[in-house]
């Protein structure tokens, strides 16, 4: 009777870790997607951004590509893609991301010296309590804006 209780208790135990989602077992390493709010009428920022833990406790390096696209408001540029290096910090569920533009992969319409036109993306975001997205903001030194990671993960159907 006694083996049959620790295994009943094994077996909920387990299906609540299922239930629960799934288990980072570092909350912040790994591939996330990300977009902002729209901004100048009709644009928007998106990308996708991976973070690697460093040496140091709370402390990750960051790459990622990010596309500004622009709708017909903005002829003068329909879009940008940029990659950019970055450090990312940890305290609790906060994350702040700071980066440096590394160069431009692609502008339309191309103009000489583009990266002497895009500035770099930095977020302040807040981890949900599921570990699946973070809401919060990005800056540059132009605007502010509401920023969304969520992870990128195959979802199994």
């Amino acid at each position: 009777m006694g083996r049959m209780l620790r295994t009943s208790v094994t077996v909920a135990g387990l299906l609540g870790v299922i239930a629960a989602g799934p288990a980072w077992a570092d909350d912040l390493k790994g591939q996330w997607l990300f977009d902002t709010s729209t901004f100048d009428g009709d644009c928007m920022i998106k990308g996708q951004m991976t973070f690697t833990p460093t040496s140091s406790p709370n402390s990750y390096t960051c790459v990622f590509v990010s596309e500004q696209v622009c709708g017909p408001l903005h002829p003068e540029l329909r879009s940008i893609k940029v990659q950019q290096d970055c450090t990312a910090t940890k305290i609790g569920s906060q994350v702040a991301v700071k980066s440096v533009v590394n160069h431009v992969i692609s502008r339309t319409p191309m103009i000489e010296n583009p990266q002497d036109y895009y500035l770099a993306d930095n977020f302040i975001v807040t981890m949900s309590k599921s570990r699946t997205e973070m809401r919060g903001g990005h800056y540059d030194e132009q605007r502010q804006l509401k920023a969304h990671f969520w992870r990128d993960v195959d979802l199994i159907s």
